[in-house]
């Protein structure tokens, strides 16, 4: 049990090493914390559940539905363990839990079926103003750099995304010049023949920053 007001944001800062082995014992885990400037009251372990170091292993093999809904539980918990190491852990290794928890809600989450790919769409529909940030931030990943892109594929994404943002915009592989320095070129299909790209040479767009 640690006291004092810097406590909770040093054992944060600790918890990781807890389980990862930093501390190889009790003497050398009450060495180190007292040297964040927390107040070592007692060297008693406590009610850390046996085997519970072991289970924090298994985070990152966890499908994503098991940690979040282990999350949801975890959250609605005032236990001080259980809201420091294994809420850690999860945050640590599935960002996208605590993100989806915070910013959607654990119903719409489930309404979602857990699906990240859509889940990640829905956090980018609610989490920045402009629609050209939120089309930036939904086709990011989904184009190579510096490779040939078929000018069908990219209208094709573009698409999507407009469809996904509710803009009724005609997309064209053009649109692609508003985020990012492109170039025209042609790559040959499986039948022989050119076929019309766009190469990203850099991006351009820099997201606006957000209010806190």
């Amino acid at each position: 049990m640690f006291l004092g007001n810097r406590n909770y944001a040093n054992y944060k800062m600790v918890s990781y090493g807890i389980v990862n082995g930093q501390y190889r014992n009790q003497c050398i885990m009450n060495e180190t914390i007292s040297k964040t400037g927390a107040n070592v009251v007692s060297k008693e372990v406590g009610d850390v559940p046996e085997g519970a170091l072991e289970e924090l292993t298994s985070v990152a093999k966890t499908p994503f539905k098991d940690a979040f809904e282990e999350y949801c539980e975890l959250r609605s918990r005032s236990n001080f363990y259980d809201l420091t190491l294994k809420t850690n852990r999860i945050e640590s290794e599935k960002p996208l839990v605590r993100q989806a928890y915070d910013l959607l809600g654990p119903d719409r989450v489930r309404e979602l079926k857990y699906h990240q790919a859509n889940i990640k769409r829905e956090i980018v529909k609610i989490s920045h103003e402009t629609m050209d940030t939120k089309i930036f931030m939904l086709i990011k990943d989904q184009f190579p750099q510096g490779v040939p892109i078929p000018c069908t594929e990219i209208k094709k994404k573009l698409k999507e995304a407009y469809k996904l943002l509710g803009s009724k915009q005609t997309p064209k592989a053009t649109d692609l010049k508003q985020w990012y320095n492109v170039k025209k070129t042609t790559k040959r299909g499986d039948d022989g023949k050119l076929i019309a790209c766009l190469a990203i040479v850099s991006a351009k767009y820099k997201v606006p920053k957000q209010n806190n």
